[in-house]
C-alpha cells in the first residue's frame, strides 16, 4: 500500500496510530473519521488540536459535508501541504529512524 499512499494527494482513514504515523512519514493530508468508542477518537482529537488532519465524527458527518471537505482539500494544494506538514511534525524522522533501527536489530538477531 506504500506506493499508493505515496501517490495520494489526500487520504481518508479511521485513525489507527500506526497508519497515521505512516501518513506523517509521507507528509500526507488526511481526513480522519475515528471509529466511535475507540482509542481512535483520542488520536483524532490530538490530530485536530495540532491542525494535523481534518477530523469528523461518524455519528454527525453528513454525506454533503464529507464530499465538500474532500473536494475542497483536493482543490486547495496549500491546505493539503499545511495538513501534511503538521502531521509530519508530530512524527519526526529521528523517531521513525529509531523505530526502524530497533526493528532491524530484532530482525538481525
Amino acid at each position: 500500500s506504500l506506493p499508493i499512499l505515496a501517490a495520494a494527494d489526500l487520504v481518508v482513514t479511521r485513525g489507527g496510530m500506526a497508519f497515521i504515523s505512516e501518513l506523517g512519514a509521507l507528509t500526507k493530508a488526511a481526513v480522519v473519521i475515528p471509529m466511535p468508542g475507540t482509542h481512535q477518537e483520542v488520536t483524532a482529537a490530538y490530530l485536530e488540536r495540532h491542525k494535523a488532519a481534518r477530523v469528523f465524527q461518524q455519528n454527525t458527518l453528513t454525506d454533503a459535508e464529507f464530499i465538500d471537505t474532500v473536494r475542497e482539500l483536493l482543490e486547495q494544494k496549500a491546505e493539503q501541504q499545511a495538513l501534511g506538514n503538521s502531521l509530519a511534525a508530530l512524527f519526526p524522522a529521528t523517531a521513525t529512524g529509531k523505530v526502524v533501527q530497533e526493528i532491524e536489530q530484532v530482525l538481525n538477531s
